[in-house]
């Protein structure tokens, strides 16, 4: 995206930027949890660290200062150890750098300790639920399921029709195309599509796209969300 500024490159991410992560994580805990004793612990890789990094430093500012800090081995089979140290710190909202496995090892040991624990995860419990599945109540940071919003259920519909099933990148990518016929047709468009993209506000199967002038989406398309025992649900912070 640098390049593409700085060489004046029509490029457009219709992908979130990769602070939008840590941007929603860190909203989701301010609305809900900020009242709360906070354990930020992540699982040393590279993904784990820089996310709980980049929530730590937006946490601080607001004066959210974790009771708990750690990292912890991942892929073992029980984490016992761990949640006792956060019971011992009073640390009961707990944010996990780690992936899915790890999450669902953490909070079924503490259920096993009658330890109470909230927590949530980032775009990483997007995973197969096993081998250990989660529990009802985790929740997570990641991108939502468009194919079961109804906004996209024309597109779904669309793209069944030609053999098509609209999963994965899928979605995203008929958005663009939408965003590119949109702009097409703007009276103001001419022979300057990158520049009607960059003007415009586009309605597609994905929600409302539309742009700021470094060509990253105004809207942050990470969702807090829940889950529910067969899948995430949207769970709107309580200040929405």
């Amino acid at each position: 995206m640098e390049d593409a500024l700085r060489n004046g490159w029509p490029f457009y991410r219709m992908a979130p930027s990769e602070d939008a992560e840590a941007d929603q994580v860190a909203h989701s805990i301010i609305d809900l949890w900020k009242a709360q004793p906070i354990g930020l612990i992540d699982d040393g890789t590279i993904y784990g660290r820089e996310l709980v990094n980049a929530v730590r430093q937006r946490l601080d500012p607001v004066g959210i200062r974790p009771a708990f800090t750690d990292t912890y081995r991942p892929g073992q089979e029980q984490q016992i150890a761990l949640v006792r140290r956060l019971a011992k710190t009073g640390a009961t909202h707990v944010l996990v750098g780690g992936d899915r496995s790890d999450i669902a090892i953490i909070a079924r040991d503490a259920a096993a300790e009658n330890i109470t624990l909230s927590l949530i995860g980032g775009d990483s419990l997007r995973a197969p639920n096993q081998p250990v599945p989660l529990r009802p109540g985790i929740l997570a940071v990641t991108l939502p399921d468009y194919a079961a919003d109804p906004q996209a259920a024309e597109a779904v519909k669309a793209l069944k029709a030609g053999s098509t099933e609209p999963d994965g990148y899928v979605l995203p990518a008929y958005a663009a195309v939408q965003v590119a016929h949109q702009a097409l047709a703007s009276p103001t468009a001419g022979n300057a599509l990158a520049d009607a993209i960059g003007r415009g506000t586009f309605k597609t199967a994905i929600g409302t796209i539309a742009f700021t002038s470094d060509h990253e989406l105004k809207t942050n398309l990470y969702r807090l969300q829940e889950w529910q025992g067969a899948g995430f649900a949207p769970l709107r912070p309580a200040t929405e």
